[in-house]
Formats: structure tokens, sequence, C-alpha cells
């Protein structure tokens, strides 16, 4: 064959050819990436707080928010890894927020649940795929029409008190996405009784297994509880308990810390808790055995300020008064304010609105959908107070209604003690009248409301000395006039009515009421994250804290690219972004409290992605 001096030129395949190629070397990467472990959810379950800005067709609105006008309708992306499995169980959770909430993914409406003094939960799973998903978050105002699906009931003040009002929604509170596997710890309570700690896991996929149980601070095994195996989907094990207890005030030495069951596939949970007991008699309130008169005074957070900030300076002012509690009249509180009492060591008596089948014009009715409503919705506000030690009593302004004896069971297993219209009452002079008349005054004494001209030649103060005079000797607290009027948003802790103020904090110590202690308390830690990339900022990543001996914790970041994730931890760890190998050591501080104020301790971090 002769030889050419042309360089040969291979042919090039025709385009038809070229796409069957392309085509088989897809379906390769797919069969491989079938083949592939599915995109792990770190610690087996991970919830993912969904703070900050959302995108509203009016523009930016950031979560939490006070009250918003009509319904709210909000957006915002969530990125998840590549390999992710569709089945991993994810819901959609919020507190405070209310009334009725609906959940979408890609524009389709996936669920929806009631809000209000009730957790909502949606279930999304099945519905979130591999790479950038957008979820939608509807808030509906109260209507005759939305509180029961299927049902006209009126709106009434079980679990909203009319907070918000009609044409109004409120989003105070937390809202977060639960991502879990199908081999996972549900849930973890935690009880302190005579000294011992009891802990108590749900665990769902790992039937037989055993669960390592240990209590944890700042990275130290403060104490070992022996491991227990799964049975019937519950691990239960308790053990002595020689560390510190929640008592109250605090202390300045930390005296809050962590539970963390740990299953053999590294599948964890954790649930931060106080030791104390709160016990009662028929006459006595009891913390940790010694007798406590709980001096209270109602409030209602409104979300103008951030929920530590408002406690820092309730707790502050309240000790000024020589008061030692706090009553959350029906309010919708978010979690992050229970968290900061419990950090305070400041008593909390919780005062849901839970009367059944009450309707807007105060008439009953019987109606069994309805009561089983409320029920479930009793057992969601008692499992979110179960978890904060500075829960001290459940007031149900409810009686027990007939024809519904397991209405009100849940607080009974709430981890207080429990009063209901049998044993409180206090509307306006009823209690005064009592006293005079020399008959028996309730346990409780709840929402005193004098008027504040004379009564029978006595001025206000006298009245209240008199009465807690006679309740002291036997009933277990007394929640005072509204009419104190401490300022608690105001920048320097003003209060409008000093007088009075001053001449409670007389009476109160007069009857060797016991004030809140106060003073320097921690609180937890905190990284911001900005995270952007080359086309702006990087909204959706779910950044994922770790550090050793705790659970992860994780929040996505917002339509700012921004995300704050909190820990109550002292010491290096670990910042990642879920999916990708890159960590990021950071040191944590705790934040602190201190004269009033909420100092919290940031630690600012700012993530370039490709």
């Amino acid at each position: 064959m002769p030889r050419s001096d042309t360089p040969s030129v291979r042919p090039r395949a025709p385009l038809a050819l070229l796409r069957a190629r392309r085509g088989r070397l897809l379906a390769l990467a797919g069969l491989l990436a079938a083949c592939a472990p599915p995109a792990p959810v770190p610690g087996g379950a991970l919830d993912v707080a969904l703070g900050g800005d959302w995108t509203s067709a009016g523009g930016a609105v950031r979560l939490p928010i006070p009250t918003a006008q009509g319904d709210l309708a909000l957006t915002r992306s969530l990125m998840l890894p590549e390999g992710w499995d569709p089945d991993t169980r994810a819901v959609l959770r919020g507190h405070a927020t209310g009334w009725r909430v609906r959940a979408s993914v890609g524009g389709r409406e996936i669920g929806t649940d009631a809000g209000g003094l009730r957790a909502f939960a949606v279930n999304l799973t099945g519905a979130l795929r591999a790479g950038k998903n957008t979820l939608g978050l509807v808030v509906e105002s109260p209507r005759p029409d939305n509180i029961v699906p299927g049902k006209t009931i009126l709106t009434m003040t079980a679990y909203t008190y009319r907070q918000p009002a009609k044409g109004q929604v409120a989003a105070r509170g937390e809202v977060w996405l639960e991502l879990a596997e199908a081999r996972r710890i549900d849930d973890l309570d935690v009880a302190y009784v005579d000294d011992v700690v009891r802990v108590s896991a749900r665990v769902r996929g790992a039937e037989g297994e055993v669960v390592r149980f240990a209590v944890t601070r700042d990275g130290e095994e403060l104490a070992r509880l022996p491991d227990a195996t799964v049975k019937d989907g519950v691990a239960e094990a308790e053990a002595p308990w020689r560390g510190p207890r929640w008592s109250l005030g605090g202390a300045e030495s930390p005296f809050l810390q962590y539970v963390v069951a740990t299953l053999p596939n590294g599948a964890t949970r954790q649930v931060r808790f106080g030791a104390r007991a709160v016990t009662r008699d028929a006459k006595r309130l009891a913390l940790d055995g010694t007798p406590l008169y709980l001096a209270v005074r109602r409030h209602v957070y409104d979300g103008q300020r951030d929920a530590r900030s408002e406690v820092a300076a309730l707790a502050a002012l309240y000790a000024r008064a020589g008061l030692n509690a706090v009553e959350l009249h029906a309010a919708l509180a978010p979690d992050a304010f229970f968290a900061a009492a419990d950090e305070l060591g400041f008593p909390v008596v919780m005062t849901p609105r839970c009367d059944g089948r009450r309707q807007d014009d105060g008439t009953l009715r019987a109606d069994d959908d309805w009561a089983a409503f409320v029920q479930e919705g009793n057992a969601r506000i008692a499992a979110a107070g179960r978890d904060h030690p500075s829960v001290v009593l459940w007031n149900l302004e409810a009686p027990a209604e007939d024809g519904y004896p397991a209405l009100y069971a849940p607080f009974s297993k709430a981890g207080a003690p429990v009063v209901d219209l049998r044993e409180s009452n206090g509307f306006s002079d009823t209690n005064y009248v009592r006293m005079r008349a020399e008959a028996p005054l309730p346990a409780y004494i709840n929402e005193l409301a004098f008027k504040t001209d004379l009564f029978g030649g006595t001025a206000m103060l006298a009245r209240l000395g008199a009465l807690v005079a006679e309740h002291r000797a036997w009933g277990i607290g007394i929640t005072l006039p509204h009419v104190l009027h401490i300022d608690a948003t105001a920048p320097d802790g003003a209060v409008t009515n000093p007088d009075y103020l001053a001449g409670v904090q007389a009476m109160l110590a007069a009857q060797n009421v016991v004030p809140l202690p106060t003073g320097v308390r921690r609180g937890p830690a905190a990284v911001r994250v900005t995270a952007a990339r080359a086309d702006g900022p990087a909204e959706g990543e779910i950044l994922v804290l770790e550090a050793p001996g705790q659970a992860p914790v994780a929040a996505a970041t917002d339509a700012s690219g921004v995300a704050t994730i909190e820990l109550d931890y002292a010491g290096v760890a670990t910042l990642r972004v879920l999916g990708r190998p890159a960590r990021t050591e950071v040191t944590l501080v705790p934040g602190r409290y201190a004269d009033g104020r909420w100092e919290p301790s940031v630690v600012p971090l700012t993530l370039t992605l490709e």
C-alpha cells in the first residue's frame, strides 16, 4: 500500500451515534447513582431551623414576626445533596405560629395543620428531591371554615386566645424541618424524681438494638446511664443524679446539661434538661422539697423583640417587685422563651386556654370531633412544656367536662403539677369577698384583677397584703393584678408605676415570699454564617454544627444566604455544608445574662461556595 504524506483523519461519528453513546453513559451514571448509598442524615435525625428571610409577594419577610394582617404566604429554597433519598422522613414543624398553616413543595400543597398554642406538623415525606426544592408556607388567620377540616366551627379562644385576632396571623416562634432516616431515635423524655434521672427514648427501625445514654456538657461526659435494649420501640434507663440541680433563680455555674442517646449506627438524639422536682399536695407546692409560694404576674409575649432579651428584662424586673414566676396566659410564646426561662431559673406558670367546646359566645356545645381536636392539641402543648424545667405549674382554665374525661389527661404527664377551675379562680374581686366572708380560698388564685379604686376604705396594696397573708399559709400561689405595669419592652427597663412596684415588693417581703434571685447566668453560643455563590447569596444550604459529645444541630441559609445556629456549648466545634466534605472549625463561647440583659455571643463566619 503506498505511503501517504497526508496525516490520517478519524472519521466523525454520526450525530445519532453520539446521542446513543451519551444516552448509554447517562444510563450507566444513573445505575451507579442508584447503587450508591443514599446521602445520610447526620445523626440519623436532624432538625433544620428555617428562621430568617422568606420570600413573599410583597418582598422579604423575616421569621419570627410579631403579627401580620391577613394570610401570610411565604416561600424559600432548600438544597438537598446528590443521592438524597426521597423516602427520608421530612416533617415541617413550628411553634407559636397560627392559625392554620398549609405547606407546599414546588407549588404543590402537601398538607395542612392548625397552629396557635399547639405546635403544627405537616408531613412532607416523599415530596423532597436532591437539588433545589421550593418550600411554601401559608399561614391563615382564624376563620369559621379553617378550624377542624370539613366542619364549620366558630373560632374560639382555645389555642389562640384571640392572638392573633380575627384577620391576623402571628409567626412568633420557630419553624424547622425535621429530617430523619428509617433507623432513628424519634424522641427523648427525661424526668427527675427522688434524686434519680429517668430517660425514655422512642426508637424506630432498631428493635432489639442497644441504646447508649450519657449526660454531657461542653463535650464532657458527666454521667453514664445504663445501656438499654429497644423493646416495642422504647428504650428506658435510670440512674442516680449527683450533678447540679435546677433551682429558683439558677446559679452562675452551669446547671443545665444534655441527655444524649445513641444507636449502634451512630443515630443520635439529645434533649437539654435541668434536674428538678416540683410536687404539690392539697395546700403546698414544693421545689426539690422546699415549699415555694408562687408570686406571679401574667405576661403576653408580643414578639416585638427576641425572646431571650424579653425574658432577661422580665426576670430582672419581676425580681425588683418581689415576684418569682411569670404566667403565660394562652400566650403565643416560642420555644426560645422557655429556653431562656430554663437558663435563668425563672419559673413559668402555663395557662393554656384549652376549654374544649367553649365557643366565641361563651356557650358549650357537645361536639366529639372538636373534643378530639382539643385533646390532640393539649397533648402537643404538654409535650412541648415537658422539655423545660422552668414550667412548674399547669393552670388549666377549664373544668373536667362531663363526657370528656380524657380531654385534659395529657397534662398529668407534663412534668409539673396541675390545677384546674375546681382549684383555681380569681376573676375580679371574688377572692377578697370570699376572704371577708371567711369562705375557703382556692389552692391557686389565678388572674386576680382588682379594680384600682378603693374597696371598703382599704387601698389595693392593703387588700393584696391581707389576701396574700391569708392565702400564703396554705395556698400554692397567686397571680397578682395586671396593674403592676412593668414595661419590659423599654430599653432601660422602665417601670410605669414605680410606687406600686415598691409597694408590692414590700408587701411580699413582709409575707416572707421568696423573690427571684438574679445574677450572671449562662446562655447558648451561636454561629452566624453568611454563605454566597458566584451569582449571589447561597440560599437553602443546610449548615450542620457538630460538637464532641453532642447530637448535630442545623439551620438552612435564608433568602439572604444567612443562617444562625445555636448550641449550649463551650469549646471547639466544626461546621459543614450538608453534602460537602469541607469542614470549618469554630470556637463557641456561651452568651450570658447580666443586669436584665441578654448578651449573645455570636461567631461570624463567611463561606464562599462553588
